[in-house]
């Protein structure tokens, strides 16, 4: 360890703006994000991502200088969860995508982790305690589609050079792969 940096309580996920060296910290109980210079470790801001105060997953894009976070506040359609997009640098708010995805009356259940597309603007979003991955446009901030995967996948990880996308599963010892390019030809792009 070279150092230890003072988050507040429960940091959850970590993300990196490398371009400029800025670290952004959520704490899972009550969903502050904290901005850290990562050449200083000197804490730079802190602010709050929205009215819900439990955090599931965070992903940065560098394309549109947003943070994405999941927040989990149950799984009915007036608490369920929900996805906040954040501007970088002004700490605000600038969309959300709500509960319910495409042709499906189900609330979505706790967002498990993110995988960002950034060149094709689409977040993909684990759906935990689900069998499926939900696709988010991050231009309009509304769901696209919604797949299936191994049970309760967990993370996402995309290879988007290869076409590949990744979902682990927290309650089987598999990882789901799927076709990138068969979801982008489903959305018809």
């Amino acid at each position: 360890v070279v150092s230890n940096l003072s988050v507040p309580e429960l940091p959850h996920k970590v993300v990196v703006d490398e371009a400029r060296r800025v670290g952004y910290v959520v704490s899972l109980g009550s969903g502050e994000i904290t901005a850290i210079d990562l050449t200083t470790g000197a804490r730079l801001r802190s602010f709050g991502s929205g009215p819900i105060p439990q955090t599931s997953a965070m992903v940065f894009s560098p394309a549109r200088r947003r943070l994405y976070v999941g927040k989990t506040g149950g799984s009915t359609s007036s608490s369920g969860s929900t996805i906040v997009a954040l501007d970088a640098e002004t700490s605000a708010i600038v969309g959300e995508v709500g509960t319910f995805m495409p042709a499906s009356s189900r609330a979505t259940r706790p967002w498990g982790g993110f995988g960002l597309d950034d060149a094709n603007g689409l977040l993909y979003a684990a759906v935990a305690n689900s069998n499926d991955v939900a696709v988010v446009d991050l231009q309009t901030m509304r769901p696209l589609a919604l797949f299936e995967v191994d049970a309760c996948p967990w993370a996402i990880a995309l290879d988007t050079a290869r076409g590949v996308g990744y979902a682990s599963s927290n309650q089987a010892a598999a990882l789901s792969v799927f076709d990138l390019g068969k979801v982008m030809r489903a959305l018809g792009r």
